[in-house]
């Protein structure tokens, strides 16, 4: 589980620097804001992975959602996808405040963290509402930005983000807690759909 984790965390460092430089190439500061705090996500990720000991996300839990929220409002506005693409990044900033608003001081960046069963706010629709935010404001991203290469790097990070709640679904599994909540809530990360 550690070195999947290492490994997901990694991919979305790579993906986060790739989006800095093509920003930085095509002089669009919203493309390197989101690339800065995707680094940035990942950069504590990995060092908690690396880490025995938790490192507590403290400002930067909050910081790193309102500078990629600060990205996707300067972004220009335009019509069809890329307008859609606003939206959908918008609807998956005000889920991850939200999710992260929820969870308060039990919040763990980079490894699961058994403290208890939250089940209410959007973990009372969905069992992973971060991953979800995050698959969104990406999505989002990717219809904004669309090219071939942001949709091939969409396709590897959405592929490791569900395998990475999978696996710690796996983990959770031995709690009855869990288990239960399982039930309640069958929906990963759409409500009534998957």
């Amino acid at each position: 589980m550690r070195a999947f984790n290492l490994l997901v965390s990694i991919v979305r460092l790579s993906a986060g620097f790739s989006w800095l430089f093509t920003g930085i190439v095509r002089g669009d500061f919203s493309l390197c804001l989101f690339g800065v705090t995707e680094s940035l996500m990942s950069s504590m990720a990995v060092v908690n992975t690396l880490k025995a000991k938790e490192i507590s996300p403290g400002v930067a839990g909050a910081v790193v959602p309102l500078l990629y929220l600060a990205g996707v409002l300067i972004s220009p506005v335009r019509v069809g996808s890329a307008g859609w693409g606003l939206v959908i990044q918008l609807e998956g900033c005000a889920l991850l405040l939200w999710s992260l608003w929820s969870l308060g001081t039990s919040y763990s960046c980079g490894r699961p963290a058994w403290v208890r069963v939250r089940d209410s706010g959007p973990y009372e629709h969905v069992r992973h509402p971060q991953a979800a935010a995050n698959l969104y404001m990406r999505w989002g991203f990717i219809f904004q930005h669309a090219c071939a290469w942001n949709f091939f790097v969409g396709g590897v990070l959405t592929t490791t983000i569900v395998v990475a709640c999978l696996m710690e679904e796996k983990f959770l599994r031995r709690f009855s807690d869990w288990r239960e909540y399982a039930r309640r809530t069958p929906c990963r990360f759409l409500p009534f759909i998957i």
